[in-house]
């Protein structure tokens, strides 16, 4: 799978995963869509955007609120690894389907978009955190602003990065 670069909106870097998650939550509280997007140390953040200049809205959002946010460039390397058992074509499929939509830019998901609900709604339920993610961003894309879809494409990568965990496990 092609390795994925961003750009988000960092909330907080904790040593523990206790702390991460509570800030997390406390965040969600306040109705943001924040997730947990890296271990060791652990990083609590908002939105994903191609661009640095991108964040600008949110940054602005998240400031009217009275938090301060530290962006911050992301990579996710390049990977490859084998699946194997029942159902690891479909596996793979959905994987390598969310890991094209991430790195589609905004301004062009929408040539993808049938392909990508269709893979979604077709195969197996076995990743059905990822799934449901997936389809959750393709009604955003058909209805909401930009900004808003970059604030919750965030979540798409975080059950992304979940599903690529269970399976190296």
């Amino acid at each position: 799978m092609d390795k994925i670069e961003f750009w988000t909106c960092q909330m907080g870097v904790f040593n523990s995963e206790r702390n991460a998650n509570q800030e997390k939550e406390r965040l969600q509280k306040l109705g943001w869509d924040a997730q947990v997007i890296s271990k060791d140390p652990f990083i609590v953040a908002i939105g994903l955007a191609y661009a640095k200049d991108e964040l600008l809205p949110i940054q602005e959002l998240l400031k009217e609120g009275g938090m301060v946010t530290v962006p911050k460039f992301m990579t996710n390397p390049e990977r490859a690894f084998q699946i194997r058992g029942i159902g690891a074509k479909e596996t793979a499929e959905i994987l390598v389907g969310v890991n094209t939509y991430l790195n589609t830019p905004y301004a062009t998901r929408e040539k993808i978009l049938p392909q990508f609900e269709n893979l979604m709604l077709t195969t197996s339920r076995g990743l059905k955190n990822l799934q449901e993610a997936s389809l959750s961003m393709i009604k955003a894309e058909r209805t909401l602003m930009v900004d808003m879809r970059k604030i919750m494409s965030l979540r798409l990568y975080g059950e992304y990065l979940r599903a690529i965990e269970v399976l190296k496990n």
